[in-house]
C-alpha cells in the first residue's frame, strides 16, 4: 500500500485540486479523480491558499509546476 499521508504526495493532490478546481471542476468530480472525499478537497482547497502565503517551497512546488505546462 502506497503512504498517501507524506508531504509530496499531499501537496501533489492540494496542487491538483486547486487547478482542477479553476478548471471549473466540482466538488465531488475533484474527489473522484484523486479518489478524496469532497470534504477533503475543500480541505486541500483551503490549505492551497495558506500553503502558498507563508510556506516557500509549497509556493516554489506551485511555480515549478506552472512552468511545466
Amino acid at each position: 500500500m502506497m503512504a498517501t499521508r507524506n508531504r509530496e504526495n499531499v501537496d501533489r493532490n492540494i496542487i491538483a485540486a486547486k487547478r482542477m478546481r479553476d478548471g471549473g471542476d466540482k466538488l465531488v468530480e475533484i474527489g473522484r479523480k484523486l479518489g478524496k472525499h469532497h470534504s477533503t478537497v475543500i480541505y486541500y482547497l483551503q490549505r492551497y491558499g495558506e500553503l502558498y502565503a507563508f510556506n516557500k517551497q509549497f509556493r516554489d512546488k506551485v511555480n515549478e509546476n506552472n512552468r511545466a505546462i
